[in-house]
């Protein structure tokens, strides 16, 4: 057995030599993967995972992901960037990622960037599907997560009230495109889809209910659940987008 330990040494020497040569940072992971005879540059880093997620999410785009999905990666990873540039490291080998690590991110989104504590979380979250990737690739051989927990604040979030949705349409604006937007608002508010919702309508999504009255049958960009939705008469009042809407419904 000392034979053994004095020999895993020596090749452990030799793997801190060989780095040192070829100016590579020595960090555990690398020595394993010295040891267990894989190249060492083979170490992977956290930006370079992220960002093969990132381009494997934009092929998807439409297929299994939608756009704002990658445009949340793509700010989840510049703020990531933005903090190891804080650090003044570039890059971070895989397993140096540690609990610290993440309580360091957490600090720095809620004071540097300045987030509220929600949006930090899901930025964080981001960073902790990566992490998982990594441990299922067995890149890393623990989970910098296990004792780090992220956590949500229930928020209250007001909703609008009858007379104040009845200001909103009635307000005139100089601007087509902010009457659009406005249109495009109160249309959400008396059908309850998200814009991505509204954006995707076309004419066949609109038909004849049992009832006799029209209705929106669609598929849920976010959830991608099927959703039944009654055209009530407010959304099809003849101003703005929701004049167009009703153009489609007829």
């Amino acid at each position: 057995m000392n034979y053994y330990l004095d020999m895993l040494q020596g090749r452990v020497f030799e793997a801190q030599r060989e780095m040192m040569l070829k100016g590579i940072e020595i960090t555990a992971n690398k020595v394993k993967n010295f040891l267990q005879g894989k190249d060492i540059k083979d170490c992977k880093t956290l930006l370079e995972v992220y960002k093969e997620h990132v381009e494997e999410i934009k092929a998807l785009v439409g297929k299994e992901y939608a756009k704002g999905t990658l445009k949340r990666y793509k700010s989840a990873l510049n703020s990531l960037e933005d903090y190891l540039k804080h650090k003044r490291v570039v890059d971070i080998p895989l397993d140096k990622l540690n609990h610290q690590f993440i309580t360091s991110y957490e600090f720095f989104l809620k004071s540097v960037r300045n987030m509220d504590h929600n949006t930090a979380m899901g930025t964080i979250k981001k960073l902790k599907k990566i992490v998982r990737i990594c441990v299922a690739n067995e890149w890393i051989d623990k989970d910098p997560f296990m004792s780090f927990k992220v956590k949500i604040r229930e928020t209250n979030r007001p909703y609008l009230l009858q007379d104040e949705l009845d200001k909103i349409i009635a307000l005139k604006f100089s601007a087509e495109r902010l009457a659009t937007v406005r249109d495009i608002f109160v249309f959400c508010c008396y059908t309850g889809l998200a814009y991505a919702d509204v954006q995707k309508l076309r004419r066949v999504d609109i038909v004849i209910g049992h009832d006799g009255e029209k209705w929106i049958h669609t598929e849920r960009v976010k959830t991608e659940t099927a959703t039944r939705v009654p055209l009530l008469p407010q959304a099809l009042k003849k101003h703005g987008y929701l004049q167009r809407a009703s153009a489609v419904c007829e």
